[in-house]
């Protein structure tokens, strides 16, 4: 039986893995967009196909629409 005291805690857990997620994909987008700055101009636009790709698989998967999310990343995998 799961007592509230359990699912507070399980609750917060859940917090904390969200907001690593939110920090990690910034640092990703941050590095991202230098990737893109550098890149060569025919690359740019995949890039930030790529990019916006990744960032909606994320989102996704973050509101549980996990096979959402592996749908997006199966598409970009297939045209890679």
């Amino acid at each position: 039986m799961w007592d509230n005291e359990h699912l507070k805690r399980m609750m917060e857990m859940a917090e904390d893995q969200s907001k690593k997620v939110d920090l990690n994909m910034a640092v990703f987008n941050e590095t991202f967009k230098g990737v893109i700055a550098n890149a060569p101009s025919e690359q740019v636009g995949k890039l930030e196909k790529l990019q916006s790709s990744i960032k909606k698989a994320t989102e996704l998967a973050k509101q549980g629409k996990t096979l959402e999310a592996q749908q997006i990343l199966n598409n970009l995998q297939n045209e890679c």
